[in-house]
């Protein structure tokens, strides 16, 4: 016989409800801690993305400034052009790369 068929009903209703109680508590903190894991979660979101939408806005108007230059200018600032964007666009991939996964994790 198992302990469930030697317990009388009534210890198994409070056992069980015990238990179910205990298990409802935790349910209910751990759906309280999600929820303020998520308010945190889209502060810090929201914040990356606004810091990386102002690195492309910066780089946005680096580019419209070389774009307008003169042709002649290029030669003099191209290698050191070219040196900051490749700088700036690998920062600008990681942290948009990082940003995904990040709302893929919360949204999923």
């Amino acid at each position: 016989m198992t302990t469930t068929m030697k317990q009388t009903r009534k210890e198994w209703i409070e056992m069980t409800k015990k238990k179910l109680d205990e298990m409802d508590e935790a349910l209910s903190g751990l759906e309280k801690r999600a929820s303020d894991a998520r308010e945190r979660t889209a502060e810090e979101l929201d914040a990356r993305i606004e810091a990386t939408r102002r690195g492309l806005t910066a780089a946005q108007e680096r580019w419209a400034a070389v774009k307008g230059s003169a042709a002649e200018a290029w030669d003099g600032v191209s290698e050191e052009v070219g040196s900051a964007w490749e700088a700036n666009r690998a920062a600008l991939e990681r942290s948009i790369d990082e940003i995904r996964s990040a709302v893929e994790r919360v949204t999923a």
